[in-house]
């Protein structure tokens, strides 16, 4: 819709600029209210999200399989957190390092950092909602 606006208004530039980006909203809108409505219920992703705050006395209190299952759960939170401290200290490197002449490329790093967590999650089996 925003680029059908944008073509029938093009006589007037800020104008279609104006109705593109306001229809351009209105779909970013809908995509985090229809993910958050979608996800606000979803039982058993709060209670895998929660298992990574669990202490180790909480943990040996659980059936072995569970055990096994935490213990996973929080390795994998510990390697994509230690990806995303890596990805930060690249990118202030590329930011305050003059001698890399790289500036304008340092929010780079955060982008790919993500695509590697993605990527390790993928090949691990790790899935998502």
């Amino acid at each position: 819709m925003g680029i059908v606006s944008t073509v029938i208004l093009q006589a007037n530039e800020s104008l279609s600029s104006a109705v593109f980006l306001m229809f351009t909203a209105f779909g970013v809108f809908l995509i985090v209210y229809g993910s958050l409505m979608g996800n606000r219920s979803d039982l058993d992703a709060y209670n895998r999200e929660s298992l990574k705050d669990l202490s180790d006395e909480r943990i040996a209190e659980l059936s072995p399989d569970k055990q096994e299952q935490v213990r996973a759960t929080k390795k994998s939170k510990g390697l994509y957190g230690g990806i995303m401290m890596i990805a930060t200290a690249v990118g202030l490197l590329l930011l305050f390092v003059p001698a890399f002449h790289a500036q304008s490329f340092f929010w780079l790093a955060w982008p790919i950092g993500g695509i590697l967590c993605g990527t390790i999650a993928a090949f691990r089996g790790e899935t998502r909602r």
